[in-house]
């Protein structure tokens, strides 16, 4: 499984990131405002039981903006 963080400076034109189906994850969050982490791994585990090729997290749907520096690198660790 592939695990993509919204970066696509290493990417070279024509070139595949990955072959295969990708999901950009939502990030859940708690009512205070924090993320949901026992929500967002069983979003994961269905994920990674279901045979999903690439997993797209922090950002993709929405969340980057609303995210803070910690809670963007802990969930990425959270992940891997």
């Amino acid at each position: 499984m592939y695990i993509i963080i919204a970066d696509n400076s290493g990417k070279k034109d024509g070139m595949s990131v990955f072959t295969g189906a990708g999901v950009a994850i939502i990030t859940p969050m708690k009512a205070n405002g924090g993320v949901n982490y026992d929500k967002l791994g069983e979003f994961l585990d269905y994920q990674i039981n279901n045979s999903t090729d690439a997993i797209i997290i922090c950002g993709t749907t929405g969340e980057a903006s609303t995210l803070t520096h910690e809670e963007h690198v802990e969930t990425i660790r959270f992940l891997c």
